[in-house]
């Protein structure tokens, strides 16, 4: 059996040259085929619960900044993981759970102002 594992592993890895490539593409092309509606389901959910838009992008680009740096220090693996839990819970929360009344630039910049009714 184990000759067997070996010599299909070898096949595969001589025919890869021939297959790699176009494989490559195809997997490429289908993770933005899911990216793309995977970021933009993730964005309107986040403004559901209250999120602005902006904040959310905002956030998700220092997530993945925190998480690029993250191999370098521990303390940008604790800010990442920071961050990922807090769009985790954010994502888990009942709708316009997050709206606010402040006027404070830096909290409307993150969180969407709550509607007055008259």
């Amino acid at each position: 059996m184990a000759k067997v594992t070996v010599q299909v592993g070898m096949v595969v890895a001589q025919s890869g040259h021939s297959l790699g490539l176009g494989f490559s593409y195809l997997v490429v092309i289908i993770a933005l085929a899911l990216f793309i509606p995977t970021l933009v389901l993730t964005i309107r959910r986040y403004r559901d619960a209250g999120l602005n838009g902006r904040g959310a992008v905002t956030l998700w680009v220092l997530n993945g900044l925190a998480s690029s740096y993250s191999q370098q220090s521990r303390g940008w693996a604790f800010i990442s993981a920071v961050i990922g839990l807090a769009l985790l819970i954010t994502a888990l929360l009942k709708t316009n759970q997050l709206e606010t009344d402040s006027d404070n630039p830096l909290v409307t910049f993150f969180l969407r102002a709550k509607v007055k009714k008259d």
